[in-house]
């Protein structure tokens, strides 16, 4: 039997006692089972060794990092606490003892918090891994690292329930009560991603956007006064600098080296909608009537700016510049009337991306590389009815 001992508080919660404390980092797996991606434990899911380490990652790449406490279960008989203070508002000081059992599981398990877990153990295995192979100089950035987490603990939250039936239902109840995060938010309080840096800071900026974006939820529509989600911003700015090919791999990589190149090439595409669309010039000049632009217009659909950001990202990307780009789009816009009818150009040319009657096209991905490269092809070969 393995016995681990903890300074620690005793109250109670949902019926049930509970024990708070810190354990070092380094520590963690002597009270944790470590999960095995293989074999789910009781009462929970199976791992996703991917998360696991990307929480390794996350905790070894960066000094600020921060984590909820870890919800472990442990059976009454495992469990002793001796009180070194007087009870206060329900909670008692002491020190806690747990007996771990003999095998992994046997005594703790996992609530909330296995891919922590999986992450933490890991991390300092792959450290020391990592520390055998290594040169002098990288030798000094492991150990710096890994005097770093072994000075490092993580708070736990120990419930003493034996029942399978109930700490299956807490870990259902963990898991389904809280509100999920939406892009909006994670955008606004992502302070180390570049592009979401650059977004926050050009709402504040340009006309288009100030006062027109709602930064929580992820979907405008109806009477909502909104032009856009923040979700849908992000898109747009990804579309005006990757073009047709999409912001990901070595063109995202470059582009995040310079948050003033994207928030530079970003304003150019908002410049350029301003310029070639009256109706979106109307909300920069704080005119602009959302619920009416979605009712009438293609371009109160995000959908839409986001065909017209991949082709303006495409064509500045191949050497046209905003004014030839902006005159091209002019063209566009006695187009932009919604509902699509049948005389609709776009119905003409791609009339599975634009359904009769929608005011808006497809957002599926194969959709949205049609869309913007038709686009893109009408600045040289532009179909007679832009003429």
């Amino acid at each position: 039997m393995a016995r681990v001992e903890f300074s620690a508080t005793k109250h109670r919660m949902g019926g049930r006692d509970v024990y708070s404390f810190t354990v070092p980092l380094s520590q963690l797996s002597t009270l944790a089972p470590v999960p095995n991606p293989d074999q789910p434990f009781p009462g929970n899911r199976r791992v996703n060794p991917k998360h696991g380490h990307l929480f390794g990652r996350y905790i070894r790449e960066t000094f600020t990092w921060v984590a909820p406490p870890i919800l472990l279960r442990v059976s009454e008989s495992a469990v002793s606490f001796a009180p070194e203070a007087s009870k206060s508002d329900g909670v008692t000081r002491g020190k806690v003892t747990i007996d771990t059992g003999s095998t992994a599981g046997q005594n703790v398990g996992i609530i909330d918090g296995q891919h922590r877990v999986f992450g933490i153990h890991h991390t300092f295995e792959k450290l020391e891994a990592d520390r055998a192979d290594a040169e002098v100089q990288q030798m000094e950035m492991i150990d710096e690292v890994m005097n770093r987490l072994q000075q490092e603990s993580i708070t736990v939250e120990l419930f003493v329930e034996d029942r399978q039936e109930k700490y299956e239902q807490m870990f259902f109840d963990i898991a389904e009560n809280p509100l999920k995060m939406r892009k909006g938010i994670k955008i606004r309080f992502n302070h180390e991603d570049p592009l979401d840096y650059m977004l926050i800071k050009i709402l504040s900026q340009h006309p288009l956007l100030t006062k027109h974006v709602d930064e929580e939820q992820d979907r405008v529509a109806g009477m909502s006064p909104y032009l856009l989600p923040l979700s849908a911003v992000q898109t747009l700015a990804k579309g005006s600098m990757a073009g047709v090919g999409g912001f990901s791999g070595i063109v995202a990589e470059s582009w995040m080296k310079s948050v003033d190149d994207m928030e530079a090439r970003f304003e150019e595409y908002l410049d350029v909608l301003v310029e070639s669309f009256p109706k979106l010039k109307a909300f920069a000049e704080g005119e602009g009537d959302a619920p009416l632009l979605r009712q009438t217009s293609l371009l109160g659909s995000a959908t839409m700016l986001r065909y017209l950001a991949m082709a303006f990202g495409e064509l500045r990307n191949d050497g046209k510049s905003t004014r030839e780009i902006a005159a091209h789009f002019r063209r566009l816009d006695p187009h932009m009337l919604a509902p699509i009818t049948e005389d609709s150009i776009w119905q003409e040319y791609l009339p599975n991306v634009f359904p009769l009657g929608a005011k808006a096209g497809s957002s599926r991905n194969q959709d949205l590389v049609a869309a913007a490269s038709m686009l893109v092809e009408w600045f040289d070969e532009a179909p007679e009815e832009l003429d």
